[in-house]
């Protein structure tokens, strides 16, 4: 006989903690007194330095046919220096011999920096790495059609703060992308990758504000030398407030014709106001390594919907998706997506069911649990709070068992044309409604409904074919304290205890 999950070992879940990650950062040099709207243009030792002021400068740079010689203009008033000569300005100047590093500090101000293609057609290259500081105000950096060879770092000084924006485009980065907007903590942030490939690893670090993460049109990360699947190779880390992430490609299937993970997502959310939510989207995408989502206070929605994660035979123990919510109202919908090695959801971390929020969680049409064993191992886990939780899962397959821990509250779980190697409930005190509906449950079956008005439904199921052996494993069925309803076909056994109602 086989014995899983029991309540007094199972309830609370796992125990998992932000690890702070290693920080990044360049050694500016002493920048320059400027005159105000005036950016100077440097080239020392290989190295091509742009310094703005406390003006709202705009500055455009793109490769020259020659290796090693850029264009530099301004789609504004902003007017440029050489290195250190003023008078006199230019409205546009090109330099040579930038056979290194590229480093640019426009200072205060609503400022704008873009490094575009070249006019020709084909990318602008930096030999080696590119490294963009913003001080206080607005800052929009784009990065269209380049590419560069070595690390890309954007940096908030940490005294500044104001929008800050970054777009990566059509683009190809050799080494690690480090997006630190943090400044002094306060201010909102837009990061766009769109088409482009990260051969390294991402970072993004923001501030409490409205913070929004797109990948878009088949992006690639870690496609160079990190293919480890347990690997972190995007880590994003929001201080607080309200925060949308969103992974978008063409299709679920691994490659350059979809927006892929070569290794694992780390994400983690700080406390957003009522009202907000933490979003996250994963929508035609592959993820070869795990995802792991940690929120903290407030109320939360991910939507995985044609994607598969995990996709790797080398994934961490503890399931290729890790969802751990602290208080707040929770969402969750997946459809059409394949989890290979299980999904643990923990809609009450660190709570223990003591809060009394609820939640959502809805499974249609996917797979789960394909790499586990199906006799030991969990493909969904699911911990609720002493709000009302609801779990539905519908026309899905489970290679493996099925645990649901939901404390108190008015909870309800309903199995529908799907199949799953086994089956636990545990509610609490409250009224719960259980629904088994044409589902097939290989192994073993534990429904524990606890103190309340409870209701357990078997509709249209075939016990020949759609219900465990009772001879060879267990089936234990307890309606607990309180007036509790049976309905629908039993299997032929007397393995339900405490119902007062049984009706056909």
């Amino acid at each position: 006989m086989f014995r899983f999950g029991k309540r007094a070992t199972k309830r609370g879940g796992r125990s998992r903690r932000y690890q702070p990650k290693r920080r990044f950062g360049c050694e500016s040099l002493e920048l320059r007194a400027m005159l105000s709207g005036v950016v100077n243009v440097d080239v020392v030792g290989g190295n091509l330095y742009i310094y703005g002021d406390g003006s709202n400068n705009q500055v455009e740079i793109y490769q020259n046919p020659a290796v090693g010689s850029f264009h530099i203009s301004s789609p504004d008033d902003t007017l440029f220096t050489f290195n250190g000569v003023n008078p006199p300005t230019f409205q546009q100047l090109d330099v040579n011999g930038v056979i290194n590093d590229i480093e640019v500090y426009l200072e205060d101000g609503n400022d704008t920096f873009r490094f575009l293609g070249r006019p020709a057609g084909g990318r602008s290259s930096v030999q080696q790495n590119l490294y963009i500081e913003n001080w206080d105000g607005s800052n929009v950096n784009e990065i269209i059609d380049t590419l560069v060879n070595g690390y890309f770092e954007v940096y908030k000084d940490p005294t500044s703060s104001g929008y800050a924006e970054l777009l990566i485009r059509d683009s190809k980065i050799i080494g690690y992308t480090d997006i630190d907007n943090f400044g002094n903590g306060e201010g909102d942030t837009k990061t766009t990758i769109d088409n482009s490939i990260l051969e390294d690893y991402l970072e993004i670090y923001n501030p409490y504000g409205s913070n929004t993460v797109d990948v878009l049109s088949n992006s690639q990360f870690g496609t160079g030398q990190f293919i480890d699947p347990a690997q972190p190779i995007i880590y994003i880390d929001n201080d607080g407030g309200a925060s949308r992430i969103s992974f978008a490609g063409s299709s679920q299937v691994a490659g350059p014709g979809t927006t892929t993970v070569y290794g694992a997502i780390e994400i983690f959310n700080g406390f957003n106001p009522e009202g907000t939510l933490n979003y996250l989207t994963l929508q035609s995408v592959n993820v070869l390594g795990y995802i792991e989502v940690v929120n903290y206070d407030g109320d939360t929605k991910t939507m995985v919907l044609d994607t598969t994660t995990g996709s790797s035979s080398v994934v961490p123990p503890g399931g290729s998706f890790v969802i751990e919510n602290e208080d707040g109202y929770d969402t969750f919908e997946m459809k059409d997506s394949d989890i290979p090695w299980g999904l643990y959801i923990d809609n009450d971390f660190g709570g223990e069911g003591q809060r009394n929020y609820g939640s959502a969680t809805s499974i249609v049409d996917s797979s789960l649990g394909g790499l586990l064993n199906p006799l030991s191992d969990y493909a969904f886990e699911l911990y609720g709070d002493d709000g009302a939780d609801s779990v539905t899962i519908s026309g899905s397959t489970l290679a493996a068992g099925v645990y649901l821990d939901l404390y108190d509250g008015q909870n309800s779980a309903t199995l529908q044309n799907s199949s799953m190697s086994g089956f636990e409930y545990y509610g609490g005190n409250g009224d719960d409604i259980v629904t088994i509906d044409n589902t097939t449950i290989l192994y073993y079956v534990y429904i524990y409904l606890y103190e309340g008005a409870d209701e357990l439904h078997m509709m249209n199921m075939d016990y020949a074919t759609q219900w465990p052996s009772i001879l060879l494993d267990i089936v234990e069925i307890d309606g607990g304290l309180g007036v509790d309803t049976l309905t629908g076909a039993k299997p032929p056994a007397n393995v339900y205890q405490n119902f007062e109602f049984e009706l056909p």
